[in-house]
């Protein structure tokens, strides 16, 4: 039986059946769609435009002319970068596996879509792939712990002092695993048994900084604690995934290509209202 069909009474699984068993996890396990201000998109660009300098009011007295200035405008373009994956699988496992098949391998394609995207929106990798968090050198407000580990939470308060001194408003905090266990483990004082950290009654198992959520990526470098107002980092999201698939590419061998395609940029409009914190030795 052949993936591609028009049939109403028809098993397997067609190209839209994959795209909601890829796009919502997609969704749900990257940490980057749920810090940053997703934003679809049909563009090939998406302009985000810029004030980089404030018209200036002036005290004017009675019945004087007002002095006139004009607002300085700039522009941030943002183009994104196509993310893909291949995956090639037998007809007779479409057909007949118990669990389905589709559900396995449509997880397995939105966990590694998941990851790639999460390594670029908090890394600086080469292109083609779009430019992330760390890619930002100049005005991103730093906070340096050093002696190698973190012993209070003073740092979180400082990157959120700094947002806010920008006009920003930081609404998650995230950090490597490794970090998160660290700061959970964190106590109230040297002989005692209660952690820094509150428990979350209304969600078990979710942590937060002075009411800031904070999430865990592997993305994140170890050693390093990004504090982000969704406001100021922008996602774009080209259309959505786009899933296809051939039983012809391999024929001979009775098998099924599954492709799946995401087109994602990131932008960073006011840098000065997000936070890192450096932990250095």
């Amino acid at each position: 039986m052949a993936i591609f069909t028009t049939s109403d009474d028809v098993s397997g699984l067609l190209p839209e059946d994959y795209g909601s068993l890829i796009v919502q996890p997609v969704t749900a396990a990257s940490v980057a769609f749920q810090v940053a201000d997703v934003i679809p998109t049909s563009l090939h660009r998406y302009i985000i435009p810029l004030v980089t300098d404030d018209p200036s009011a002036s005290w004017t007295a009675e019945g004087q002319e007002i002095a006139e200035s004009d607002p300085t405008f700039d522009k941030l373009v943002i183009e994104p970068a196509k993310l893909a994956a291949l995956t090639e699988t037998t007809t007779e496992m479409l057909e007949d596996a118990d669990p389905e098949a589709g559900d396995v391998i449509g997880a397995s394609i939105a966990r590694d879509i998941a990851k790639k995207v999460d390594a670029a929106f908090f890394g600086n990798l080469a292109s083609p792939a779009p430019k992330g968090l760390g890619s930002i050198t100049a005005d991103v407000n730093t906070v340096t712990v050093s002696g190698g580990a973190l012993t209070d939470l003073d740092a979180f308060a400082a990157a959120i002092s700094a947002s806010a001194d920008n006009g920003g408003n930081i609404r998650y905090f995230v950090a490597n695993p490794s970090d998160v266990l660290l700061i959970s483990t964190l106590k109230k004082q040297a002989d005692s048994i209660e952690p820094v950290l509150g428990a979350n009654v209304a969600r078990p198992g979710a942590q937060s900084v002075f009411g800031v959520p904070l999430l865990r990526s592997p993305a994140v470098p170890i050693g390093t604690i990004w504090g982000i107002d969704p406001a100021y980092a922008k996602l774009i999201l080209r259309k959505n995934v786009d899933i296809d698939t051939s039983e012809h590419a391999a024929f001979t061998r009775d098998a099924v290509l599954i492709r799946a395609v995401m087109r994602v940029g990131f932008g960073f409009p006011h840098p000065k209202a997000i936070s890192r914190i450096n932990i250095t030795a």
